[in-house]
């Protein structure tokens, strides 16, 4: 398991931070970048090993893409919009301590008192008060950084409080000095890629089985239910089904107008998905995101025939006005010359 520190994942890290700089500018969709760095994964010619294959260590796998990204996401927007922006002189003097409060609801409950107290952080009326030179904010961290978020998929958010509420619950004196400022060169801590960032707690490991719930197949590839250790009976996805939904999102990611390099990036994800035995609705999706690969680089009799085994294995996949356009091209002879891309 490595970091970004690690050559290994140099690339990715700069994959990372262009999807991030264009979610900011508008370019891409926030849910398109995780599909955009599946199809960079692809072409850099990335595969996981044996054991990593189809485990929560297999940054082909949708889920560790997604938590890669939001995570990512997540503390690049914070360390500029909450870090950066409150560190000049004023905004140290105006408005010169964090609290941590929730925002919504995490993926799991952690108690945050229990671990603001133990990471040394005292309670002002029961509320989690710190400068924002204090430790106490990077020691609350399993990413060791001093903003959000502060755990997986957590809810915590480190919100500015002003001088005067400072001074009146007792956090400083009116007349403390202005705190130094400190920095973090984001180069250096941003990207973690590991599913078990530096300071794991419990709650983390829980949050990440909750993520990584493991697919349980039966020997035909069909989905059944298992108990989930509380007495409830879940229903999980097959790993097939993950896996052709990555294919999916490639093609989603390229506006369903693949390049031949990206196409055939598609194609074999959707071979990859086969070979784990998926279920015939599985498989109807499979044939459709081959048909329109190939329907879009103009191979109309190919796509014709993928389209079809759709239908076969899906009756209600949504392709039949497409087929029966295709259909007529080739019958009126305009539909067999390839694109070029």
């Amino acid at each position: 398991m490595k970091l970004f520190n690690g050559q290994q994942y140099r690339p990715i890290a700069e994959e990372i931070w262009r999807l991030i700089s264009a979610v900011r500018s508008g370019k891409i969709h926030h849910n398109a970048a995780t599909a955009d760095l599946l199809v960079f994964l692809r072409r850099i010619g990335y595969f996981p090993s044996p054991d990593e294959a189809h485990t929560r260590d297999d940054l082909l796998l949708y889920e560790r893409q997604k938590l890669i990204f939001e995570t990512n996401y997540l503390l690049f927007l914070n360390y500029h919009n909450s870090w950066l922006n409150g560190l000049d002189e004023d905004s140290l003097y105006y408005s010169p301590a964090w609290e941590l409060v929730p925002c919504g609801e995490g993926i799991i409950s952690i108690d945050w008192k229990a671990r603001w107290c133990s990471a040394g952080g005292k309670l002002f009326g029961g509320r989690m008060l710190a400068l924002k030179s204090d430790r106490v904010w990077e020691a609350i961290s399993i990413y060791g950084l001093p903003f959000a978020p502060f755990d997986i998929y957590d809810s915590m958010v480190a919100m500015r409080r002003s001088r005067d509420e400072c001074v009146r619950v007792g956090l400083l004196n009116d007349d403390a000095p202005i705190q130094e400022p400190r920095t973090i060169a984001p180069t250096q801590s941003l990207f973690f890629f590991d599913t078990a960032p530096p300071k794991m707690t419990p709650e983390s490991h829980t949050a990440l089985d909750k993520i990584f719930k493991d697919t349980v197949v039966d020997e035909d590839g069909e989905e059944y239910s298992e108990e989930d250790g509380e007495g409830q009976t879940v229903s999980q996805p097959p790993q097939a089904w993950w896996v052709m939904e990555e294919a999916r999102q490639m093609l989603e990611a390229t506006k369903r107008k693949p390049s031949r390099e990206a196409g055939a990036l598609i194609i074999n994800h959707v071979n990859s998905a086969f070979k784990l035995k998926p279920p015939p609705v599985v498989q109807a999706l499979g044939y459709r995101i081959t048909a329109e690969v190939l329907d879009f680089w103009g191979d109309s009799a190919e796509a014709i025939e993928y389209y079809k085994c759709a239908l076969q294995c899906n009756p209600n996949i949504g392709v039949k006005r497409r087929l029966a356009i295709l259909e007529k091209k080739i019958r009126s002879g305009s539909g067999t010359t390839p694109t070029t891309n």
